[in-house]
């Protein structure tokens, strides 16, 4: 006799796993010192894990939706469109160590959540230890997908060169990462290119002017962007930051390298900021812009061929009192100069720690 047996057994997949080639998947500012030691601006909704270790500002229509959202400091929301997580759609837990000041409201401390727009499931001043993330360089330039060693599986145009010494894919050598790419790229060129790998992508539409980075892509050597118009942001972690001829709205920031920005035109009435931690920050703006600067440099000075009228009232410090916590008393005094070029109009933040700030006045 014999007898078969049928059984259905769910199988669940694995969405997710960890990655051959790993990169951050949070967002972390070491900056500390500053009324807004990280900004978000624009339209722009951070859904990722955010770990500031100073003061966070919020602008625009900026948003975080995600979490956990860790603030050291104080968290600033200036427009009545900021905020932190939705009622509906609260954000898994905040820790902020400072006030929260949204909108035209006074500043809380503690944070009170839903007044200030702040929506948690927890949301406490228990910031838990903060230790900045290493720069894993090596891995990213032996995995990098498209990289040295994964060239264009799907190609057009004529997309970046990855390396130009870096030898066998199979025998893999990280000495080879010595920034042999010596022809600066731009990404940005006027024919479109595409450059396409199962890991990952970098293409560029020169029609619908849309540069699309997918995954960890890595070039061993320096790149520009060009002649681009709209809304713009741009960042480096180790080497500058070059926008040439672009037009519209710009965030730069580069943690160790030259913010060098040349804009042709500039939309009106909105903010931009241009920062780097080490180096100098360079920006060519139309001469009839008019704008409210903001600039701040610990070791360097600061350099404009536009008149900056200063405003020479004092700003009011902000006042953080913890110590009915068991915390301390603390004020924050704003260390920029403020100042408006052709009258004033939306603010434009230089920042750099180490370095010079030059302003000049294109054609």
């Amino acid at each position: 006799m014999r007898r078969t047996l049928g059984v259905n057994v769910g199988v669940d997949p694995s969405y997710s796993q960890p990655l051959n080639n790993m990169a951050w998947n949070y967002i972390w500012a070491k900056a500390t010192g500053s009324a807004c030691d990280m900004t978000i601006g624009q339209s722009v909704n951070v859904a990722t894990p955010l770990y500031v270790e100073g003061n966070l500002c919020l602008q625009n229509t900026a948003t975080i939706s995600s979490g956990p959202l860790v603030v050291r400091g104080s968290l600033t929301m200036s427009q009545k469109a900021n905020g932190v997580g939705q009622p509906s759609a609260p954000v898994n837990e905040a820790h902020i160590g400072g006030a929260c000041q949204y909108w035209n409201k006074a500043a809380d401390y503690p944070c009170k959540g839903n007044p200030d727009n702040v929506y948690a499931h927890t949301l406490d001043q228990n910031v838990p230890a903060l230790t900045p993330p290493a720069a894993d360089w090596t891995k990213w330039y032996l995995n990098g997908d498209p990289g040295p060693y994964y060239p264009c599986i799907e190609k057009s145009g004529t997309p970046p060169a990855f390396d130009n010494d870096q030898g066998n894919a199979s025998t893999r050598d990280a000495t080879k990462r010595n920034n042999s790419v010596l022809t600066v790229f731009d990404l940005t060129p006027g024919l479109s290119y595409a450059c396409k790998n199962p890991g990952g992508e970098l293409s560029w539409n020169a029609s619908s002017h849309v540069l699309t980075v997918k995954g960890t892509v890595y070039i061993d050597g320096s790149v520009v962007v060009e002649k681009v118009e709209g809304e713009i942001e741009a960042n480096n972690l180790n080497g500058p930051v070059t926008l040439t001829h672009v037009s519209g709205v710009v965030v730069a920031h580069s943690l160790n390298g030259e913010v060098t920005t040349q804009m042709d035109r500039v939309t009106p009435e909105k903010p931009m900021s241009f920062s780097t931690l080490n180096g100098d920050i360079d920006v060519t703006l139309p001469p009839d812009i008019k704008a409210k600067v903001k600039l701040e440099t610990q070791n360097g000075a600061i350099y404009s061929d536009f008149e900056i009228s200063l405003d020479r009232t004092g700003r009011a410090p902000t006042v953080e009192d913890g110590r009915k916590d068991g915390g301390k008393y603390r004020i924050v005094f704003d260390k920029g100069v403020v100042g408006a070029i052709n009258g004033g109009g939306p603010e434009f933040q230089f920042k750099t720690v180490n370095g010079n700030i030059h302003i000049r006045k294109g054609k």
